[in-house]
């Protein structure tokens, strides 16, 4: 029998179209990190992306995303449920609706004083 070439086992297959990878934010962090930590070093930034199979563009858009995070800091988290948006809404919608409320008994009131008979 002759070898036509290597046989893929069911655990090698290839797959027809390839998964995006996804990165953590503590991988990407790490990695920063480290190019920050070989800046000196000639040549370790394309040894770094290279040993991780990154791209140089790609790490730059991290540390675009991580200055544009730091410069906008930590938003504090507030603890309870959440504001109703609708909830401004529904106290003037209150509101109105008692002052029409005492508008139309102030105009009753004012009817049964007034003589029909005056127009």
């Amino acid at each position: 029998m002759t070898d036509t070439g290597p046989s893929l086992r069911s655990s090698e297959r290839v797959d027809d179209k390839p998964k995006r990878r996804q990165y953590s934010p503590e991988y990407k962090l790490r990695i920063l990190q480290e190019i920050d930590s070989s800046r000196e070093e000639r040549g370790s930034i394309g040894r770094i992306i290279r040993r991780e199979g990154l791209y140089a563009a790609q790490v730059a858009l991290w540390r675009r995303d991580l200055e544009e995070q730091i410069g906008r800091g930590v938003e504090a988290r507030k603890r309870g449920p959440k504001p109703d948006p609708t909830k401004e809404v529904r106290h003037e919608k209150d509101r109105l609706e008692r002052q029409l409320a005492k508008a139309k008994e102030e105009n009753r009131r004012n009817r049964s004083v007034i003589p029909s008979g005056i127009t």
